[in-house]
């Protein structure tokens, strides 16, 4: 490696932030309730606060990864634009599907356990006294499973944290939640009674309570239905009255098991509503993230919120109908920060001469005629800073190293320096080569046959030492400035 390959790997490494010590990261909070925003930026243990308006456009000036929160919010009363909700919604077709699964074997199960059994002949009175008290044990059987199942149905309506007490504690946590008391507060009671865990869940995490338990009483009540029907196609035994008497209840509890299964389409339909409050308001939290907004090299990002109130009537009810939107811009990470500025020019030692002509013995003398000031301009400049030497923001001050500088006007030129800024105001200075008059092919003196002969053309010569005022993050004019 060479020295001058030595040198500039050097300050590169001078010039560069070292990120080792402390990552800066930035927060954008927006306050859904105040309807006002704020930027954090933290590097290390500093943290820097910048109010923005309600709904603004944020232009970052350092492209660090930035997260994006929804503070003093609920997230059980409003819809975020950035968030993929996967509501799990099954429809009323698969408890259909399921039942047209079992029904049509029925019929089949029945008729091949009739067939199994047979018609009994004549036989002994022992034979038969056997039959008929097992019969009776399987008819008793079958009833006793049948209520219980009918049971465990009614008690996924009216039981304990069944859809009715379910439905009055999600009502009691929306209106807490109108009244202002924070949803993880507001949810505690419905999560701590159906073991839901903590809040600030996904929704989809959660389980179906409600949905559960349906399926496992439509489960016990179709096995149920299905060995009623078994039972009551197996022996008859007309002349015993006990038997009788156990048929006809037996024939009863299917019946109430029909009627039971033809109200599930409806049973399960409140029942997968109720299970997505549930979720809903148990996953409630007050804060809200969008997730992390960063720009590459060449490219930015722009992030929109959108908040809305949930459509679902109960909570459309308590929460606030107005839609809220909040944009952020990120501009793009780089390694240094571009900076434009109009500048105000010195050259201390800007005067240059003018030449002309005068007769004399054997033609004309080329002498000096005067001089050209040229120690005032105005331009543009551009200037970069890089890593460690920007501090503009948090001092406001930064070292822009280099400044390129072309001036306009009657005094035309360009120029490289160094600069040093404070808040708006750049002072700088460097080499600036000035475009002036020269001599081509003569020197002052020299005697010319005539005036035809006399040369001269417009050059930049050597550098001049310039300083320079300006005002910085002009780029809005940028397209305005006239060229050279």
């Amino acid at each position: 490696m060479g020295p001058f390959r030595a040198c500039l790997l050097a300050a590169l490494v001078a010039a560069c932030p070292l990120h080792l010590a402390a990552q800066k990261t930035a927060v954008v909070e927006f306050d859904h309730t105040a309807g006002t925003a704020r930027l954090i930026v933290r590097n290390g243990s500093r943290a820097d606060t910048t109010p923005l308006s309600a709904s603004p456009t944020v232009r970052l000036s350092r492209s660090v990864p930035v997260h994006i929160v929804v503070v003093n919010t609920n997230t059980a009363l409003y819809r975020y634009a950035r968030q993929t909700e996967k509501v799990t919604l099954p429809e009323v077709e698969s408890v259909r599907s399921f039942m047209a699964r079992m029904r049509p074997y029925l019929p089949e199960l029945r008729r091949a356990a009739i067939s199994a059994l047979g018609t009994r002949g004549p036989a002994d009175e022992g034979t038969t006294a056997a039959a008929l008290a097992a019969t009776r044990e399987l008819l008793t059987r079958n009833l006793r499973s049948g209520e219980q199942s009918l049971l465990k149905l009614d008690d996924v309506m009216h039981g304990s944290n069944g859809l009715r007490e379910n439905e009055t504690s999600v009502l009691f946590a929306l209106e807490q939640m109108r009244r202002g008391v924070p949803p993880e507060q507001a949810s505690e009671r419905l999560r701590t009674a159906l073991a839901l865990g903590g809040p600030c869940q996904s929704p989809d995490s959660l389980p179906e309570p409600m949905t559960d338990r349906l399926f496992s009483a439509v489960g016990d009540l179709l096995d149920a239905g299905a060995n009623l029907q078994l039972a009551l196609g197996g022996l008859q035994f007309g002349g015993d009255p006990t038997w009788v008497q156990l048929r006809d209840s037996a024939q009863l509890m299917s019946n109430r098991v029909q009627n039971a299964m033809s109200d599930i389409d409806g049973l399960t339909s409140s029942v997968y509503y109720m299970d997505r409050l549930i979720r809903i308001v148990a996953a409630g939290c007050s804060h809200w993230s969008a997730g992390t907004a960063a720009g590459t090299m060449t490219t930015g990002q722009t992030v929109t919120l959108s908040i809305e109130a949930r459509s679902e009537p109960e909570i459309a009810r308590v929460a606030d109908p107005e839609v809220r939107t909040f944009t952020v811009a990120v501009e793009p990470r780089m390694l240094f920060h571009p900076g434009l500025g109009l500048n105000v020019v010195a050259i201390p030692r800007g005067r240059f001469p003018t030449y002309a002509t005068r007769p004399t013995t054997g033609g004309v003398e080329l002498y000096q005629a005067g001089e050209r000031d040229a120690r005032y301009a105005y331009g543009a400049s551009l200037g970069f800073t890089w890593g460690a030497l920007d501090r503009s923001e948090t001092s406001g001050r930064a070292v822009w190293l280099p400044e390129i500088l072309v001036s306009f006007g009657a005094v035309r030129g360009f120029g490289v320096g160094a600069g040093f800024s404070w808040s708006f105001l750049k002072l700088s200075g460097g080499a600036m080569w000035v475009q002036h008059e020269q001599l081509a092919g003569a020197r002052p003196g020299d005697v010319l046959p005539d005036e035809t002969y006399f040369r001269s053309r417009q050059s930049f010569g050597r550098p001049k030492l310039y300083i320079s005022l300006s005002l910085l993050d002009t780029a809005p004019f940028a397209g305005r400035l006239p060229r050279p």
